[in-house]
């Protein structure tokens, strides 16, 4: 029987510091996008509109 503690522990990947700078710019440029739609009104009409349909 396999005992839980003489299980190795799954490594633990580090990123790197550009890594980390490029995963916090891709996720400020993807709510920064997220805003900009949200700020035309065309959009959220759209958009309650498809949500409406859905009732």
């Amino acid at each position: 029987m396999d005992d839980i503690a003489t299980r190795p522990k799954p490594a633990k990947t580090k990123l790197s510091q550009w890594q980390r700078l490029a995963l916090w710019l891709g996720i400020g440029t993807v709510l920064y996008g997220i805003l900009m739609l949200y700020t035309k009104s065309d959009f959220l009409v759209m958009l309650s509109n498809q949500l409406w349909s859905c009732f």
